[in-house]
């Protein structure tokens, strides 16, 4: 799925298009990076997305957000240094990886958002109008 939408009305302002703008700000961008900022960073996409009428299977946070089991629905996209910690950990956290790209909640610029490769750990960013995989989480 891609990181954002290019629908116009997405992000701050009614004509914004959250593939090429900051889904919040710049500032907010650079203090979701870290552990525990996923939910929050999370909340923030849908809420952008949502305000422009986006279906939730549309783009990564959503997905994340939408997702559900039979006990708990509280998951969201993870942050930055969410998903590395996943990848460190990527044995005993349970189920499988594919050796691919997953995306973060982290926003690296206005038109890329940090990405997690599960073949060997790398980090890098990637344009947000891309399909990548996603992994919600719970907690951290």
């Amino acid at each position: 799925v891609v990181w954002s939408t290019s629908t116009a009305h997405c992000g701050m302002l009614a004509n914004t298009n959250c593939q090429f703008e900051f889904v919040t700000t710049s500032s907010e961008a650079l203090n979701s990076l870290m552990m525990g900022t996923g939910r929050a960073a999370t909340a923030a996409i849908v809420a952008s997305h949502d305000a422009g009428g986006v279906s939730k299977s549309a783009y990564a946070a959503g997905v994340a957000d939408a997702y559900t089991t039979a006990t708990a629905s509280d998951w969201f996209l993870p942050s930055r240094d969410e998903l590395s910690q996943m990848y460190e950990r990527r044995d005993s956290v349970g189920g499988s990886f594919a050796a691919d790209f997953y995306w973060s909640s982290s926003e690296d610029d206005e038109g890329s958002a940090w990405v997690q490769y599960f073949g060997n750990g790398g980090q890098g960013s990637s344009n947000k109008g891309g399909t990548l995989y996603v992994r919600p989480v719970r907690a951290f």
